[in-house]
């Protein structure tokens, strides 16, 4: 009892073995009070090295102690590193206990969610087995769930191993996020690595069109140009069109200019004008007048862009966030009067929360229907894209 108190009441960094390896002879009750002063340290660096190190010896002997700590723990967003450290551990030597143990708590679907963390342990060593339990569930939802943890688990030692049975899953949302699992894991191995990865696929292959623009996403957030040299020996193809609406988001923060002359020098097609659209939007959000002058000089081309009243409409919803009554100049600009009624619209709602004198003053010689009006100088009070601008159409 003396030594418990003792190590009850002595700082952390005195009572707590530095490594994993240290600490394999603390017994499940020491265990346990060391996690329990744990869960108090507002430093979250020292408390996830007290929590990972004396969960990375979980075993059947001391798990029973650790669950003391965890009953006093809410499974809320908080907490949800100290959670998953115990699930991955426990799912190691015992995952339908932990995954049984999280089902008690009665969470619903978010429990699923929960529970991937002990098929992830489960998995990081024998993949076959977790996959066999999993086909043995009743309920297919959650099974589908569960996979997350097996694809993560698995591809954390056997990468090809987790992606060729990621393509053996049923077409579905999940499966789109597990190939974005695994395009974090193959560009760890760097960007060639993923790159062809990304492009063994057969390009009917759904799987396709989710590896490029996931690898697209997360490559281009630091190195745009290199995605941009990749994807343009790929321009033109449906699996790739995804890939350059999140080039151009990524690389129109950076370097709009470099950007928007990269997307004009691109062949015709929906990855062009996805990109574009993008570029403008970020561009324009940063600088107005630069697009402004931009668009100038792109209308008054011999060859003017086949995508130039969806940019400039988009420019003109960014553009009226600031100064509405500007903006309307350009959208009144459109040529294609379905897209130039519906940008109208949206740049008219944001000149109404601006100058609602000069929008009524503005709206008699406007013509424009006297339903595009009324939308105008009232808006639906739910409507979500207030200050936002026209649909793209298909993106």
């Amino acid at each position: 009892k003396d030594q418990l108190a003792a190590l009850e009441q002595a700082p952390l960094a005195e009572n707590l073995p530095a490594t994993k390896d240290s600490n394999q002879k603390m017994t499940p009750r020491e265990i346990m009070i060391a996690l329990s002063k744990a869960s108090n340290d507002p430093d979250p660096i020292s408390r996830s090295a007290v929590f990972a190190n004396l969960l990375a010896n979980l075993n059947a002997d001391n798990v029973e102690s650790v669950l003391e700590v965890y009953e006093n723990m809410p499974m809320g967003f908080e907490n949800m590193h100290e959670y998953r450290l115990l699930l991955y551990a426990w799912g190691k030597f015992d995952a339908p206990s932990a995954i049984e143990y999280i089902n008690n708590r009665n969470l619903g679907m978010r429990g699923r969610f929960v529970a991937t963390g002990a098929l992830e342990g489960w998995a990081s060593h024998d993949p076959q087995s977790a996959i066999k339990w999993i086909k043995e569930q009743d309920d297919p939802r959650a099974a589908s769930i569960y996979n997350f943890g097996v694809v993560r688990g698995w591809a954390s030692h056997d990468i090809s191993g987790a992606a060729e049975y990621v393509t053996t899953l049923e077409d579905g949302w999940e499966k789109g996020r597990m190939v974005g699992m695994l395009t974090s894991q193959f560009l760890k191995e760097g960007f060639p690595s993923a790159r062809q990865w990304a492009e063994n696929f057969g390009d009917e292959d759904s799987l396709k069109a989710s590896a490029f623009r996931n690898l697209s996403r997360q490559q281009a957030r630091d190195n745009p140009t290199e995605v941009a040299s990749w994807l343009k020996e790929h321009a033109g193809k449906e699996y790739s069109e995804g890939s350059f609406e999140e080039l151009g988001e990524n690389w129109g923060r950076r370097d709009p200019t470099a950007a928007i002359e990269y997307f004009e020098a691109l062949p015709e097609g929906e990855g062009r004008r996805q990109g574009m659209l993008e570029v403008v939007e970020e561009w324009a959000r940063k600088d107005t007048e630069a697009v402004g002058n931009w668009l100038n000089e792109r209308s008054q081309s011999e060859t003017p862009l086949p995508e130039l009243d969806e940019v400039i409409g988009e420019y003109a919803r960014e553009a009226s966030r600031e100064n509405a009554a500007g903006a309307m100049q350009w959208a009144t600009a459109i040529q294609d009067e379905e897209l130039k009624d519906r940008t109208i619209t949206r740049v008219g709602q944001n000149w109404m929360r601006q100058d609602e004198e000069a929008v009524k003053a503005w709206l008699p010689s406007s013509g424009l229907t006297e339903a595009a009006q009324k939308a105008i100088v009232e808006p639906p009070s739910d409507d979500r894209r207030w200050g936002g601008g026209p649909p793209r159409g298909p993106r």
